[in-house]
């Protein structure tokens, strides 16, 4: 899903197609989209476009006969087979998701586009997951109308973490928590270098940035899956320079040279 793609990449992505048919049989395929009607929203962080918010149309673009979906981010590497993920019973859940690095004892306040109209503030801070990694019930998210009303969030709204936080507000409470090695971040690699400690909220500890425990890490440190490239630390086609740690030193971590 994209707003736009040159000729060049479109036969990369051919090429890329049949070099893929020869492992597994599979199809890419390219869906244009406008952004227009994200171009008020905030931006992520150094990105030079709105292509993120797209997430929020998969279920009108994808076939409606397709009744379930992994959205991946461009920056993860998938490093175990995924059949494990695709048995699991969504049951109700619009969406199977990770927690995100945020810390949950924080107030998450939005601001009202309309200066007469309250603020939003995330009444389920607890909840609050990572939108690089979402298994999605597609007939669920279709029934509860999830893309309208995420539109309708983004219109009334300013929001600081893009449609990341659309996305918590309109199915927050309608997810199914995973444990993290689904969506690993590549962060937890770089504590120590960068002279602070990895604290864990479900361990009660307020000053922290995971929901989940110190021993579902544990355990998932011994199984990551998917590997996300994100939060202090340089992505792996940007120079591993860009961050250092407190000595001064390229911050690289394991898994850098994996995704080349």
């Amino acid at each position: 899903m994209s707003d736009s793609l040159s000729l060049c990449t479109q036969n990369k992505l051919q090429e890329l197609e049949k070099e893929l048919n020869a492992l597994y049989p599979c199809r890419i395929l390219i869906h244009f989209l406008s952004g227009e009607e994200f171009k008020d929203s905030p931006k992520w962080a150094n990105h030079t476009n709105h292509l993120t918010y797209f997430r929020i149309k998969l279920a009108s673009v994808l076939p409606q006969e397709i009744d379930r979906c992994l959205y991946l981010d461009i920056d993860m590497l998938v490093l175990q087979p995924l059949e494990e993920l695709f048995a699991l019973d969504l049951g109700e859940n619009i969406a199977a998701v990770v927690l995100d690095c945020s810390n949950p004892y924080q107030e998450k306040r939005l601001k009202a586009r309309d200066s007469t109209q309250a603020d939003f503030v995330f009444p389920f801070r607890k909840e609050y997951f990572n939108a690089g990694f979402m298994l999605i019930n597609l007939k669920k998210w279709r029934e509860s109308q999830v893309e309208s009303r995420a539109l309708e969030f983004m219109r009334t709204f300013i929001t600081r973490v893009g449609d990341q936080d659309i996305l918590n507000a309109v199915i927050g409470k309608e997810t199914l928590k995973l444990p993290p090695k689904w969506n690993f971040f590549i962060n937890h690699f770089n504590a120590e270098r960068l002279g602070r400690a990895d604290n864990f909220c479900a361990d009660e500890s307020k000053n922290c940035l995971y929901g989940y425990t110190s021993k579902q890490y544990q355990e998932s440190f011994r199984q990551i899956a998917i590997v996300h490239y994100t939060f202090l630390g340089a992505k792996p086609w940007e120079n591993e320079c860009k961050i250092l740690d407190t000595a001064y030193l390229p911050l690289t971590y394991p898994y850098y040279a994996t995704w080349w």
